[in-house]
């Protein structure tokens, strides 16, 4: 623990085993941990929207839309408890950083457009051609937004104890530190990259052959090494959801057929593909445990550092329909 640099956890040990003499390392020598529920929770969102709509006679509508946001607050707000302790109590506002749910930019589309064939429209035929050609019609969605937030943890207990981390009680959730300004912090931090069969949101390079994001405590660090573990009694430099996870598209459409056999009688014939590209997109955040999923990815001292396990779209989905209407 000491070459850890976890004097909490430590201290914690001596008391919890009774080996601690006189010397009581808890505030409480009665109480190894207690929660004072209150109201301290608070953030703020402010955003730019910007939308474009447009509507022709040829049978095209579309809409676009543009979101520049940014959320700020010193309290996730996801935990299943509804209790998110203070990391360091005399240091409130260590916890104030971007919120889970800020991403920065977000640009959707989406269209419907009817084709010009049949009675009524621009071009038409006899009876046979336009019951063939006419009433088709091809609608899409594209939606393309920045990455999620996440933290680069340390996960040693420099400060506090190793404790419930899922509620935010323990170093789990310490973030880890840089020792000096890297310029381009943010390009190493902010992508995909692949190496083999393992895709990282990690610049591989700055990742240990062992797959961790640091060297093992006691050891020099590594060629390329960026982050590291925070002193004993400290907590890291970085702020908690500083990066932000690779950009995300995906682009559904739909293609239909309406059959109008009299006045009140249609069948309508549908073509739905969701994720029409087959497009993967990277998730960084795979579960939804609280503010982080799970921890290990963004975990400087976890051999799966960097490491994406899953993906946020499923694969190529296409679903056929039939509708009557009478």
């Amino acid at each position: 623990m000491l070459q850890r640099g976890e004097i909490g956890e430590l201290a914690n040990q001596y008391m919890v085993n009774k080996t601690n003499g006189p010397i009581s390392f808890w505030p409480n020598p009665n109480l190894q941990g207690a929660r004072v529920v209150a109201n301290g929770g608070s953030s703020n969102y402010h955003a730019l929207q910007l939308e474009v709509t447009r509507r022709t006679r040829s049978g095209l509508q579309g809409q676009f839309s543009y979101t520049f946001g940014k959320g700020l607050g010193n309290t996730a707000g996801d935990s299943a408890t509804n209790n998110e302790a203070l990391l360091d109590n005399a240091n409130p506002g260590l916890e104030y950083a971007r919120s889970p749910f800020d991403v920065r930019h977000q640009l959707k589309a989406n269209f419907t457009y009817d084709l010009p064939y049949g009675k009524g429209k621009r071009w038409s035929g006899n009876r046979i051609m336009n019951a063939t050609f006419g009433g088709w019609g091809v609608s899409g969605i594209w939606v393309y937004s920045s990455g999620s937030p996440f933290s680069v943890l340390s996960g040693y207990g420099t400060l506090n104890r190793q404790g419930n981390a899922t509620e935010h009680l323990s170093d789990a959730v310490n973030t880890a530190s840089v020792h000096a300004e890297i310029p381009n912090l943010n390009a190493l931090t902010s992508g995909a990259w692949k190496t083999g069969s393992t895709v990282y949101f990690i610049d591989p390079s700055i990742i240990n052959t062992d797959g961790r994001g640091a060297a093992s405590p006691g050891s020099a660090p590594f060629a390329g090494q960026v982050f590291f573990n925070p002193e004993a009694g400290q907590v890291g430099n970085l702020q908690r959801r500083m990066f932000s996870g690779p950009w995300q598209w995906s682009f559904d459409v739909q293609a239909r057929k309406i059959i109008n056999f009299s006045e009140h009688h249609r069948l309508e014939l549908k073509g739905d593909m969701t994720n029409f590209i087959n497009h993967p997109a990277f998730n960084v955040l795979p579960s939804t445990g609280g503010d982080y999923g799970a921890l290990n990815p963004f975990t400087i001292n976890n051999p799966a550092f960097g490491q994406v396990s899953a993906t946020t779209f499923n694969p190529r989905i296409i679903q056929l329909g039939a509708y009557y209407h009478f």
